[in-house]
């Protein structure tokens, strides 16, 4: 993951046969939880309680739900799911940015 903000290094790194889940924290507490999963890999959300946002770009739509100090993205692509997590006080526009920098780790 390129263009993480100041700050952030990485906590742990998490694999299986469907999935890599690393964590990035700063000091301040806020964390970054990316996600890379095969077509066995499910997530959700509370949908009701979150605000939800759909961005296309460069041909990707993201799917962003948030609140206050929580928001996270869906995306997909022909053969993996991701989704960054993130606690604190993101823009939209820093996670789908964030987003646009992630290549796929072939497992």
């Amino acid at each position: 993951l390129s263009g993480l903000p100041d700050g952030f290094t990485q906590q742990s790194l998490t694999e299986n046969e469907h999935s890599v889940i690393t964590v990035w924290e700063n000091d301040g507490g806020d964390a970054l939880i990316l996600s890379q999963g095969d077509g066995m890999t499910k997530r959700s959300v509370d949908a009701e309680r979150l605000t939800r946002a759909v961005v296309v770009s460069d041909g990707t739509e993201y799917e962003v739900y948030s609140e206050k100090g929580y928001m996270v993205v869906f995306w997909s692509t022909r053969d993996y799911t991701f989704s960054i997590d993130c606690y604190g006080n993101f823009t939209q526009d820093e996670i789908i940015s964030l987003a646009e920098n992630i290549k796929e780790v072939e497992e």
